[in-house]
């Protein structure tokens, strides 16, 4: 059976009444699929990085010269130097999907361009637990939206119930739960089907038309700004789809687009109401605007990086400290660079701790910081080989802070202010981007 019809024989939602016809979900969701043989490569598995159109595949470095013989100047992806045991595609596109699957001659990898946005990963919008009064009933219905919306929450089954609303005054709400579970069970086409019978009225219809989008790119050329919009929606909804929009503008624009939706939303909701729930989107988001920063956008990536209140904390803190820091660095804010890394100097893997520290040095010699700088050498010691420390570079920076003793003898730092910034340095700085920022703004005529 095709892995698109047994996701739905599979979902335990039913079909709306009036589907005309079983969609396909691979018609409806996908532009380009291309299928890469992997030869006996046991235990393959792949990942697509969010929002970077880059996908790693693990245990199969035997496949590289098969890789490399399949992919020609017409397919979807490109292969990458090989990194250790690990491969890498760069492919034409951020809206992908892949997986690896198996037959008689062994493995093989799909690449899918989707029509919309990947669903599923960091990248998902979390789901919004919506009040009755989002829904439009009276008082006395209340209670049942509230039991079904925490089943949602509890990830207990809700079909039933949500078969149960449909034909009353809930119908537009249960159709669009209906879809949200079907998503969630791997039957897009399903849940398209299920987003299409809330109508196009009220907040329900305007959320609903954003997920039909985001599945089949229905607006993504002609009507993204207006099916997107946050405006005349209350809460949740209204948070709910600045999320959206600043993930579909990050996939189908630029990162730096979505970012500055961000960016927006927290300067007048603040950064708990916007990313509270959201954190590894909006992470996704800020990692890739960082890394894709130009002299035009960078201040805008960099603002939303220290709009976070705890930017060293979750999986991707020390991949957006360091690219950041790039940013900074780019800006001529080289202390800011430094207290930014120095920050995150825990969180730095065992293989990059060595450059992560002496790149922290260095930028805190260029900010003319040479107290803070012997600090990191100092902590380095206890964290880096003597073999490493003896290394060119860590000697430069040794000499020179030596010399910058000798000219200011009067600086000086603990060790503690290196690893742990003081709050004054978080506020030099927050005005360091502060004042990159206004250097990138085109002045009016």
């Amino acid at each position: 059976m095709p892995a698109w019809l047994l996701s739905v024989a599979l979902c335990a939602v039913p079909w709306p009444q009036d589907a005309s016809a079983l969609p396909n979900n691979l018609v409806q969701t996908t532009i380009n699929v291309e299928r890469i043989r992997l030869g006996r490569s046991a235990h393959v598995t792949a990942e697509v990085e969010p929002l970077t159109g880059e996908i790693v595949l693990r245990g199969a470095a035997r496949a590289e010269a098969e890789l490399r013989r399949q992919l020609t100047g017409a397919s979807l992806c490109t292969l990458l130097p090989r990194e250790g045991e690990r491969l890498r595609l760069r492919c034409a596109a951020r809206n992908l999907q892949a997986v690896v699957a198996r037959d008689r001659r062994g493995a093989w990898l799909e690449v899918r361009q989707l029509r919309g946005i990947p669903t599923g990963g960091p990248t998902t919008v979390p789901r919004t637990r919506y009040p009755a009064t989002l829904v439009g009933l009276p008082d006395e219905m209340a209670g049942d939206i509230d039991r079904v919306e925490e089943a949602l929450h509890a990830r207990k089954p809700v079909t039933a119930r949500l078969q149960a609303l449909l034909g009353g005054g809930a119908s537009g709400y249960a159709a669009l739960r209906l879809g949200d579970v079907a998503l969630e069970e791997g039957a897009p086409a399903l849940a398209v089907a299920w987003y299409r019978e809330v109508g196009g009225l009220g907040a329900l219809g305007r959320l609903a038309a954003a997920r039909v989008c985001e599945l089949t790119g229905e607006c993504l050329t002609r009507a993204l700004d207006t099916t997107f919009s946050s405006d005349g929606l209350e809460e949740p909804a209204a948070s709910e789809m600045v999320l959206r929009r600043a993930r579909v503008l990050a996939f189908q624009r630029s990162p730096a687009q979505g970012a500055e939706v961000l960016l927006d939303a927290i300067s007048e909701r603040g950064e708990a109401a916007t990313c509270g729930a959201a954190r590894a989107l909006c992470q996704c988001i800020t990692l890739a605007a960082l890394r894709e920063a130009t002299p035009d956008d960078a201040h805008i990536a960099l603002a939303l990086y220290a709009s976070f209140r705890e930017p060293a904390q979750g999986p991707l803190a020390w991949e957006l400290a360091w690219e950041a820091a790039d940013v900074a660095e780019t800006l001529e804010a080289p202390a800011a660079a430094a207290t930014i890394l120095a920050a995150t100097s825990v969180r730095a893997p065992a293989r990059r701790l060595d450059e992560h520290l002496l790149r922290t040095a260095q930028l805190y010699l260029r900010s003319g910081d040479t107290g803070r700088a012997q600090a990191v050498v100092d902590y380095a010691r206890s964290r880096v080989s003597p073999k490493a420390l003896a290394r060119g570079p860590w000697r430069k920076v040794t000499w020179e802070i030596a010399r910058g003793r000798r000219e200011r003898a009067d600086v000086n730092a603990t060790a503690s202010e290196a690893t742990a910034p003081a709050d004054s340095d978080v506020d030099i700085a927050r005005a360091l981007v502060a004042r990159a920022r206004a250097q990138t703004v085109v002045p009016a005529p």
